[in-house]
């Protein structure tokens, strides 16, 4: 799933049109960026006026300001972008990848705002006017200090598949279930240890945000390490993390007292029946107190706490179930859209379901009086805006190979 800073994306999203949209700016002349290749500046314009910050010279600022350390030791510059490896751990250090030809490279095309470069997911949501879910917005606050990089001020962490549960979306390598009980193949090799903690020791006093995906963050061991050694070095870092709500215990509420978490739980029905035929190995109810427990912990420190929602065939019905509940709990929405397995996609539906789907949707409402209720509703209408492109595109691919698109079953 697109993973995102979920309490930046608590700003002022829709307020700030209002307030920036009459801001001029100064934009780069067409063909100046030759031999890059650059987003159109009409679209370049168009997402200034969205960005709660206001304008920006570049479109994203990620590989100036982000690390993101993946299993089997790949280090990325995003994760969003697979394609551009910074390097390996352990072959190469930290400061290596970091100051690397591979960084420089991906620094010099996006300081461009040419996303040509590994950056096609994000350059697909931005030639669809489809802005509220990209990553970047979350590294605007470092947009000043883009030439100062010579250590990171974000760093992402998904070191491990340790995972108790065996959702019907997921697969062995983010899941250690998964794999051993479904897949039947081996662990997946985790080459982070005590020496990547040293040489993170190094990078810690100059972060400003860790962040932390699964698996399972709450029982993967060389978190707590992070953790503690994060609180010992730099205890105002702002640490995510995306949790399944399961796991609940004394050490983890003592860390929760001593660090500083923005929370996200994985949550894709509030359907009792729903959430237990997708989170398989899950207790619908213990989620439900762990996550009253979160929330507590998020409003009383003022910390943020997000529903992060899997759409997909099974449960697409109850978005606005889900709209609801987070509005209840005065929490936002993160709605992201399923690829793999493709039977469980939306995207690849014939376009007469999607119509459907989108005309059952279009008649819900929600209430806007609370930021997180206007984000929450900004939310529902880009899902109903993703719908339609997708019925759009699936019209076209119809009339390009005279087939259908639609996988219904789990073997094909």
């Amino acid at each position: 799933m697109d993973k995102v800073d979920i309490k930046y994306r608590l700003l002022k999203v829709i307020q700030s049109f209002n307030r920036i949209k009459n801001i001029r700016f100064n934009y780069p002349e067409p063909g100046l960026s030759e031999p890059y290749k650059p987003v159109p500046l009409a679209v370049i314009k168009e997402y200034n006026k969205f960005r709660p910050l206001g304008p920006r010279k570049l479109l994203c600022y990620v590989p100036f300001s982000n690390m993101s350390f993946s299993s089997g030791g790949r280090v990325l510059a995003c994760n969003y972008n697979p394609k551009v490896l910074l390097g390996k751990y352990p072959e190469k250090s930290l400061k290596e990848m970091w100051s690397g030809d591979s960084a420089i490279e991906l620094r010099n095309h996006l300081g461009h705002n040419d996303f040509t470069y590994g950056c096609e997911f994000c350059s697909g949501f931005l030639l669809n006017h489809k802005f509220s879910g990209l990553k970047p917005q979350a590294y605007d606050k470092y947009s000043s200090g883009s030439q100062q990089i010579n250590f990171p001020k974000v760093m992402e962490f998904e070191l491990s598949n340790t995972c108790n549960l065996e959702c019907v979306m997921c697969d062995g390598l983010a899941s250690s279930s998964i794999r051993k009980n479904r897949e039947n193949l081996p662990p997946v090799y985790n080459p982070y240890d005590d020496e990547f903690i040293r040489q993170l020791a190094e990078f810690i006093p100059h972060l400003k945000e860790a962040k932390f995906y699964g698996g399972e963050p709450f029982l993967i061991d060389i978190y707590f390490k992070i953790w503690d050694k994060i609180i010992e070095l730099n205890p105002k870092i702002k640490i995510f993390a995306i949790t399944n709500g399961t796991v609940l215990n004394h050490r983890i509420k003592d860390l929760l007292k001593r660090g500083n978490f923005d929370l996200a739980i994985s949550l894709d029905s509030v359907n009792k029946e729903k959430y237990m035929s997708i989170r398989k190995n899950s207790d619908f109810d213990k989620v439900m107190a762990n996550l009253d427990y979160f929330n507590n912990y998020c409003r009383s420190r003022n910390r943020a706490m997000s529903i992060s929602t899997t759409l997909m065939r099974i449960n697409w019905e109850d978005v606005p179930g889900m709209i609801s509940f987070a509005n209840s709990k005065g929490a936002q929405t993160f709605f992201s859209y399923l690829k793999r397995p493709e039977h469980l996609g939306l995207y690849n539906l014939d376009p007469e379901e999607l119509h459907k789907i989108r005309e059952k949707l279009s008649d819900c409402d929600f209430p806007e009086d609370t930021m997180q209720q206007k984000y929450n509703k900004y939310c529902f209408h880009d899902f109903l805006n993703q719908l339609e492109i997708w019925e759009e595109n699936n019209i076209q691919f119809q009339k390009n190979t005279g087939s259908s698109l639609n996988i219904n079953t789990e073997n094909q």
